[in-house]
């Protein structure tokens, strides 16, 4: 948006002048390099003393500009603003060196001028919910926290695209399911990039169904679609001057069993073109990588030009607390920081605390939901986080709410996973069982529902699947009170399954030593409770003992068992 275009009261993105203000300072902070604010405050002072200098009371604390970046609060005067401004300008341009329009004073001022005749918006930061019931959007910007780090990185792997100097023809984010690659791109990137003065033309689009199809509605053209998606120049228009950005998310939705193998390669050899071009952000789960090998350009972007979004750090996971409740005007009690740490880090070992795991942010995005509603006056205190329950409370409504929505079919298959994912130990205990990813399918293909049901619980949030494991979201969910009946109805078999697996490990690590074997009554009684979709390790352990156990007499004296029904004799 131009001069001209605030002084003539231009209808400004987000829907008024204070919250066009708030979005714009938030970007110039972020070209900045978002440093601390009470940084910026302290050089902001010295800069308005060595210019002749203010009243105490006009200075910007951090606290204030905290409020102006929120969109809670437009500064009193301009006075106030303008070092700030300064500051932010100055550092801006030493590291992309291209801030100058960014801090045209004029054109500031105005922006000023018309926020402060500007009434309090009911549609922005100022009042919106401080965590969204739904997928993050552009819209919330000023409450998404906790990933400047990554935002860092990316803004500059997208910068480094538009050069000769770049690693490859894609850019790849990966992480695992649930870690939060799509907000960080909608709420974080592609307002970032928007904020850089025209410098790019951003668009987002969803892998799946038709994804040609997808791309012509996006880009606009043709539909003749058997040759490719639309054509280069019609990319070119659709971006006018600026450098075009085609972000692609979910891209492991494109090697699902439904999508056309055709159509795939056709929308493949269409995205490598675009490239070309413009610059291609691709965001892929991190256990569907292996897709990717399949195809060189993408093989060599992923080794030479990816970013892995890990789980939060302490810190991180803190400001995704308070941050947004803060941006709303309210609080969060230290101590309810501290029992919501707490409690998400009680599955990690004592020496790895400082690093979450990847289900962590799903599981506290939904507690500070319902600690939002739950909330009296302007804090979020002990009692309301009593009232939900913690996350423990939290991810068992949840978990509950998702149960109903399954078929009895996709029910017994469910039940079936899930238990897949949880071990008995032999003091009595059950805890998650971290489980190869390709155990997991290889089990969900026996059920009815197939691979499609583990797809559903990972976008249910009741799992999680890194780069090879599968796991529950969560430590919290062995809370759910039916998850905690069918370990109790299935203990004996539990016990046994994860005994199995751990005497078949230490088997296979001792190179098979026959004396390691089970035989006699122990061994028929571990095939009795032998999982029939047990690993092949633990498979091959049972089979090699019963093998042995052969040499002796096939029908067990005392129990009567068969051996040879476990090596198919």
């Amino acid at each position: 948006m131009t001069i001209e275009d605030i002084g003539n009261g231009r209808q400004f993105q987000g829907g008024s002048a204070r919250s066009e203000f708030a979005r714009r300072l938030s970007a110039l902070h972020r070209a900045a390099g978002a440093p601390s604010l009470r940084n910026v405050a302290m050089l902001a002072q010295l800069r308005a003393n060595e210019t002749g200098g203010q009243v105490r009371s006009a200075l910007a604390s951090a606290q204030r500009i905290s409020d102006w970046l929120s969109g809670r609060n437009v500064p009193a005067r301009f006075e106030s603003l303008l070092p700030v401004l300064q500051v932010l300008g100055a550092r801006a341009k030493r590291r992309t060196g291209s801030a100058g329009e960014a801090v045209n004073t004029r054109a500031w001022r105005m922006l000023w001028t018309a926020a402060r005749s500007s009434p309090a918006d009911t549609t922005g930061a100022t009042t919106q919910r401080p965590y969204p019931a739904r997928e993050y959007t552009e819209q919330h910007e000023a409450i998404f926290f906790g990933r400047r780090r990554a935002l860092t990185a990316l803004l500059t792997m997208v910068r480094m695209s538009a050069t000769p100097q770049r690693p490859a023809d894609v850019i790849v984010l990966t992480g695992a399911s649930g870690v939060g690659k799509t907000s960080l791109l909608r709420a974080a990137l592609v307002p970032a990039l928007r904020s850089e003065g025209g410098r790019w033309a951003v668009t987002m689009l969803t892998a799946g169904r038709d994804p040609l199809a997808t791309a012509v509605r996006t880009f606009g053209g043709t539909t003749e679609l058997a040759v490719g998606g639309p054509d280069l120049e019609v990319v070119r228009q659709w971006a006018g001057e600026a450098r075009p950005v085609l972000i692609v998310d979910q891209f492991e939705r494109l090697y699902r069993p439904e999508i056309d193998p055709t159509e795939r390669a056709a929308f493949l050899i269409w995205l490598k073109q675009v490239a070309t071009i413009g610059t291609v952000l691709i965001s892929i789960r991190s256990d569907d990588l292996v897709s990717c090998a399949q195809y060189p350009w993408l093989a060599d972007a992923v080794q030479h030009n990816s970013f892995t979004l890990n789980p939060m750090l302490r810190p991180e996971l803190t400001s995704v607390i308070v941050g947004p409740v803060r941006s709303c005007g309210a609080a969060v009690d230290p101590g309810v920081v501290d029992l919501l740490l707490n409690a998400l880090e009680s599955d990690r070992p004592i020496l790895d605390r400082a690093a979450a795991n990847p289900g962590e942010l799903a599981v506290l995005s939904a507690t500070m939901q319902s600690l939002w509603v739950a909330h009296t006056g302007d804090r979020i205190d002990i009692a309301a986080y009593r009232k939900v329950g913690g996350p423990a409370g939290e991810i068992a409504r949840i978990a509950e709410r998702r149960w109903a929505e399954l078929t009895p079919d996709e029910q017994t298959d469910a039940r079936q996973l899930l238990l897949t994912l949880t071990t008995v130990h032999r003091d009595g205990s059950y805890s998650r069982r971290r489980t190869p990813t390709t155990d997991l399918l290889r089990i969900a293909a026996r059920t009815g529902s197939g691979r499609d049901l583990v797809d559903r619980l990972i976008r249910m949030r009741l799992i999680v699947v890194e780069v090879r494991h599968a796991d529950l979201v969560h430590d919290t969910l062995l809370h759910w009170d039916r998850l905690r009946g069918w370990i109790m109805e299935n203990r004996a078999f539990l016990l046994w399954r994860q005994r199995i697996e751990d005497d078949a490990a230490e088997w296979c690590s001792a190179d098979r030593d026959p004396g390691l074997l089970y035989r006699g009554g122990r061994l028929t009684t571990a095939i009795r409770h032998a999982d029939p979709t047990a690993s092949i390790a633990a498979t091959e352990f049972l089979r090699a003992s019963a093998r042995t156990e052969l040499g002796g007499p096939a029908v067990d004296p005392q129990t009567g068992y068969d051996y040879r029904k476990v090596v198919g004799q």
